[in-house]
């Protein structure tokens, strides 16, 4: 499964409730055991660029930022600048 997945021709399904949890150990399994790692060699060459789909307050009052990375690489304890998009495009 894990040579097909790399080459496209089997796309693996995965379903559950996100609101509940149930599936998310099966869904986690599967990226690391179907999905290929990314090349390397580029990683960290280009500023990270991605899109914030959720913040979640913390009981410590922290907030966890979840994004969708396009490019580039996130790492720990990296500072990072959250750019909001206007209507208008800008």
């Amino acid at each position: 499964l894990a040579a097909r997945t790399a080459d496209g021709s089997f796309h693996p399904l995965f379903h559950g409730s996100a609101l509940g949890g149930q599936g998310v150990a099966e869904l986690v399994e599967g990226l690391v055991t179907l999905v290929p790692a990314a090349a390397q060699g580029t990683a960290g060459a280009t500023e990270p660029r991605g899109t914030v789909f959720a913040v979640r307050p913390e009981p410590t009052g922290e907030r966890t930022a979840y994004l969708r990375l396009y490019d580039g690489e996130v790492r720990p304890r990296r500072r990072l600048t959250f750019l909001r998009r206007e209507s208008d495009g800008r």
